[in-house]
């Protein structure tokens, strides 16, 4: 506990008593307590590690509800802590849905992902056993589209309650912010294991000063070598890594850094494989394996919009009962529109200084 805000004369002179978490005795005794069900098939130890700071007012407002529910096994009552004592900052209803299955071309990313966060995070017993642990700073890096927010949807997804998010609505959304950065840390430290998921940090930051943002999350990151805060992971996603402040990526604070990369051409033809299940403007293997090779350089996110512009031009000719063509020819137009339009983008700020109002020839 924090007396940082007590003034000095008053801290020297007063007992500090600091109370330790709830054992898994006690979370036992509190909520058989409470309870207006038995809970004698709930394996309390097994609560105790998927969340290990539970507090009284939780297990209170928890136990309200315990009459309207079914949750007499361990994983119904989990279940049902994920509704009703733990929350997230993240409305999952919200949310694509997603999995990191979904993803092609950063399987280890992934691996890597599952071996230092998922596994600690999701298996108690063997945190008990061998105790492992989760890396508390994980940096995510790679070209826009390369799947950063997408990895970030599917934990969202996966963990649940686990999960909390702090993007640029936090930041932008309020004059507060620090306040607003205390509270959801403070959400995630409650709800320990966790994650802290930064995405765009680098955006974030640009535009820190020495007491901007960055240096406040530093604390914060320096934090969490503290016991109370250990398990507790920040994870930031970036498209460029050098505009991160150094001290925010040094060595300590930042322990493991993964980079998503521009999917190769097996990747590639499995995405569009992937986004041509269950269509009817389907293409033959071997054309889906063309298509692929033709779309080399893009990402994930844009072969997707480029398959959904291919559907729309389909959609367009069988409205306007025009002539039909092959499905691969729907694809190949909607591949050249969107490099025509990288195109123009790249000529964009010549284009507007050479018509840029009062300019002298």
């Amino acid at each position: 506990m924090q007396y940082n805000w007590i003034d000095k004369p008053f801290r020297s002179k007063c007992l500090k008593v600091e109370l330790s978490s709830f054992s898994s005795n006690d979370i036992a005794y509190l909520f058989r307590s409470m309870s207006p069900i038995p809970l004698e098939a709930v394996d309390f130890h097994a609560i105790h590690r998927f969340a290990p700071r539970l507090d009284a007012n939780q297990i209170w407002r928890a136990s309200l509800q315990l009459q309207l529910e079914d949750v007499e096994s361990t994983d119904t009552f989990l279940a049902f802590l994920e509704d009703h004592a733990l929350t997230s900052n993240v409305n999952q209803e919200e949310v694509a849905q997603v999995s990191l299955d979904d993803l092609y071309g950063i399987e280890e990313v992934r691996r890597q992902l599952e071996i230092n966060l998922i596994v600690p995070m999701e298996r108690g017993d063997l945190v008990e056993e061998y105790k492992i642990s989760p890396k508390r700073g994980v940096l995510l890096y790679g070209p826009p589209g390369t799947g950063k927010t997408t990895i970030g949807r599917a934990l969202a997804h996966r963990l649940g309650s686990k999960f909390f998010l702090l993007d640029g609505t936090v930041i932008s959304g309020t004059q507060q912010f620090y306040y607003e950065i205390r509270r959801i840390f403070a959400q995630a430290k409650a709800n320990a294991p966790s994650i802290l998921f930064i995405d765009d940090c680098d955006l974030l930051f640009e535009n820190a000063t020495e007491t901007g943002l960055y240096r406040y999350l530093l604390t914060i990151l320096d934090g969490l070598e503290s016991k109370s805060n250990e398990q507790v992971t920040i994870m930031l996603t970036a498209m460029n890594i050098g505009s991160l402040p150094p001290a925010l990526i040094r060595s300590g604070r930042v322990e493991l850094w993964l980079e998503t990369k521009l999917p190769d051409l097996s990747a590639r033809t499995r995405i569009v494989q992937a986004q041509l299940d269950g269509l009817k403007l389907a293409l033959e293997d071997e054309e889906a394996e063309s298509f692929a090779a033709q779309a080399e350089g893009l990402t994930g996110s844009d072969l997707k919009r480029v398959m959904t512009d291919a559907r729309n031009l389909h959609a367009y000719h069988l409205a306007k009962e025009l002539p039909l063509e092959r499905p691969i020819h729907y694809y190949e137009k909607a591949l050249q529109q969107l490099l025509d339009h990288r195109r123009q983008l790249a000529e964009a700020p010549a284009f507007t200084a050479a018509h840029r109002p009062g300019r002298t020839k």
